[in-house]
């Protein structure tokens, strides 16, 4: 299975802005944004760490933390350093296919533009997104 999530750069820096490139194995920990509910949505297909926005009155839905099946559409995010005292949520393991990333530098020749690429230099971003395309390892029996 295929699947793409966000690098934050805050996340490639905790990592010692670890390089990486195409056909190398990473283990992550998928986070997602505020989820937004879409009837359309039938389920997630990978263990996600998900925050949750409070109802009218404020609070989050019962159940919060146990619940195993989320409806919604949000964006996801790749977390490579947990900064977390205690393991929430579920790491998974994955093969590096690609990088896309958003040119949003001020003054980049290239502002506002995707570019494709097979490696993530070791180098600071401060404003462009990196997006990374993974395949998923499958459970072995």
């Amino acid at each position: 299975m295929e699947l793409e999530f966000e690098l934050p750069a805050f996340q490639h820096k905790l990592s010692g802005f670890a390089a990486m490139k195409q056909g190398e194995p990473l283990t992550v920990t998928l986070e997602s944004d505020t989820l937004l509910p879409d009837p359309a949505a039938n389920s997630w297909l990978v263990p996600l760490r998900v925050t949750c926005a409070g109802d009218q009155s404020g609070r989050l839905p019962f159940g919060t933390w146990e619940t195993r099946f989320l409806t919604g559409v949000s964006r996801i995010h790749g977390l490579l350093e947990d900064d977390f005292h205690t393991a929430i949520g579920q790491s998974i393991d994955v093969t590096i296919w690609n990088f896309r990333r958003l040119s949003l530098t001020p003054g980049d020749a290239v502002f506002g533009q995707w570019h494709e690429s097979d490696v993530l230099m070791p180098t600071p971003y401060h404003y462009d997104h990196i997006v990374i395309e993974c395949r998923l390892h499958r459970n072995r029996v």
